[in-house]
């Protein structure tokens, strides 16, 4: 029965130290891992804020367009406007002039 104690202590005391008996570098490692997870997860910071800039600025773009689009158009049927109510063979009217 004391050899069964006994056993049972070593087995405890093995069991609570865990890796760091196995492996005598575990706290190197864990300070390695711990390190690289910073690093992961600065990258991954990274590319969230880099994403919401490209997502700005890719905004930004599709409004320009949408404005200049729309001036075009704009222009365009005005162009079109003046074709239309200019009589054929003359000039397009720039100046009204009044009589006295």
């Amino acid at each position: 029965m004391t050899d069964k104690s006994i056993l049972v202590t070593q087995l405890q005391q093995s069991h609570s130290t865990g890796i760091e008996s196995v492996n005598p570098d575990f706290e190197r490692l864990q300070s390695t891992q711990a390190s690289r997870l910073q690093e992961i997860q600065f990258i991954e910071d990274e590319k969230k804020r880099i994403q919401s800039k490209l997502e700005a600025i890719a905004l930004g773009q599709q409004e320009q367009n949408n404005t200049i689009i729309h001036d075009n158009t704009s222009y365009k049927k005005q162009k079109n406007r003046r074709k239309k109510n200019r009589v054929k063979g003359e000039e397009p009217k720039r100046f009204i002039t009044r009589s006295p």
